[in-house]
């Protein structure tokens, strides 16, 4: 049951990021510094990620949530190194 639990929440993970992407204006005015071009191939790589993989828990850096522990604690090593 555990694993299910981990599955649905991957997978309202993988629905959040993929609204998220969707509400983002990339034809924005911005500083240059802060523009990005839309990924065609971003649907798809999210698409292929294991649920059960620990990627799944980078997109916590997508969506409007909290982040978890585990992102934060990646992010602090690749800060130190």
């Amino acid at each position: 049951m555990k694993k299910w639990h981990r599955a649905v929440e991957a997978l309202d993970t993988l629905a959040d990021t993929r609204s998220r992407i969707s509400s983002i204006n990339f034809a924005a005015r911005v500083h240059p510094r802060f523009q990005i071009a839309r990924d065609p191939r971003l649907e798809r790589r999210l698409e292929a990620l294991p649920i059960f993989s620990p990627q799944m828990e980078h997109l916590d850096l997508a969506g409007k949530g909290l982040i978890s522990d585990a992102t934060v604690n990646l992010l602090l090593r690749k800060l130190v190194t």
